[in-house]
């Protein structure tokens, strides 16, 4: 399995890390090796269903599961490049702290200027939408704007409980520790155009990822841009893998085109055969507003689902200590409540100690 795979290149147990329950927006930073392999399991499903998109994208460590698909980067390369940017972010995070805050529904022009009028260390740090726009900075001043945004008839002004001031010129220390890194590794001519968060550009050259890379860390994420710039070069389909807000990535794509969000392994083979005859796009989400977790079998054995009148079915609830399945005879609880989003084991299909079993999304 592939989180097993990169947790061992990592030494981490990744798996018992998206089985755990106790989970918070504090630590973003520290879970972006499990957002990137997490990112990779929906992928492969992607893959295997037959798709074979025109153009990548990804969201923050998402960007470099992207570059994984494009095959830009290889697996140990992008594993290795994924924790010297979580180790860099947290140096910076804790040499200068700051806060990200979500702002919704106030123009990003105006956000802008809000934000430049307030003479204060706060930015806009990521374009989510056409009215979905997140800032980062001192925490204070995070704050101020948040009130001043409210002020001006802003639907909602949330600040995580992060210390990390995200995609900001406070993260300038992170870029400057993780370009060594960066500088090491040997890029490759990309199969499909990456859209890169910096500029919300598509590209192919190899030459241009240690930069793009290193200016992500500090520069705003151009997610809505991006997006935008696809759909104007004939992209009419989008193929959201975990977005953090499915209509807030339509919104970004336009109305003439149309986005399928993956959120279970059945919407898998419908997006594919959706797809067969569109220009498409394929995009990673961060999903730092959705806790993603899977259940992995404790013993190795033969794989049997519960009947069908006693199995939950997708999209339902499954709570703590409910069985969900069996593995060598033996049943196999949830360690935790969420949605069940899908299984990721076939009957009788022998299955590993520690393999993922089911793919839930914590509520």
């Amino acid at each position: 399995m592939i989180v097993e795979t990169i947790g061992d290149m990592a030494g981490e147990d990744i798996a018992s890390r998206l089985c755990d329950t106790d989970t918070n927006d504090s630590e973003l930073h520290d879970a972006q090796l499990d957002a990137f392999a997490f990112g990779l399991v929906v992928l492969q499903a992607c893959r295997d269903a037959g798709l074979q998109p025109d153009f990548y994208a990804g969201q923050g460590a998402a960007a470099y599961a992207a570059l994984v698909a494009a095959n830009v980067l290889g697996l140990e390369e992008s594993v290795r490049l994924v924790l010297a940017r979580r180790d860099a972010i947290r140096v910076a995070s804790q040499s200068r702290p700051g806060a990200t805050a979500r702002i919704d529904g106030l123009d990003e022009d105006e956000l802008e200027a809000v934000c430049a009028l307030t003479d204060r260390r706060v930015w806009v740090s990521a374009y989510r939408g056409p009215a979905s726009v997140w800032v980062g900075g001192e925490r204070e001043d995070v704050a101020h704007v948040c009130q001043i945004a409210l002020d001006r008839g802003a639907r909602s002004a949330h600040v995580l409980s992060t210390t990390a001031a995200y995609n900001t010129p406070l993260m300038a220390p992170a870029r400057d520790l993780l370009l060594p890194a960066l500088s090491t590794v040997r890029f490759s001519e990309a199969r499909r155009p990456v859209v890169a968060n910096c500029d919300g550009r598509p590209h192919q050259k190899r030459e241009a990822w240690t930069d793009l890379l290193a200016a992500e860390v500090c520069n705003p994420l151009r997610w809505r841009q991006g997006i935008h710039r696809l759909a104007t070069l004939g992209v009419d389909t989008f193929l959201d893998l975990g977005s953090t807000d499915g209509k807030e990535f339509a919104s970004a794509a336009g109305t003439s085109s149309r986005a399928l969000t993956i959120e279970a392994p059945g919407d898998v083979e419908s997006a594919a055969a959706a797809v067969t005859s569109a220009r498409h796009a394929l995009s990673i989400g961060e999903g730092l507003d959705v806790a993603e977790r899977l259940v992995v079998s404790h013993v190795t054995g033969v794989f049997m689902p519960l009947p069908a009148q006693l199995v939950t079915t997708e999209g339902e609830i499954v709570r703590k200590g409910d069985t969900i399945a069996r593995v060598a005879g033996e049943p196999l609880t949830s360690p935790f409540t969420g949605w069940l989003m899908g299984l990721l084991a076939l009957p009788g299909e022998r299955v590993r100690q520690g393999q993922p079993i089911a793919w839930l999304r914590s509520i």
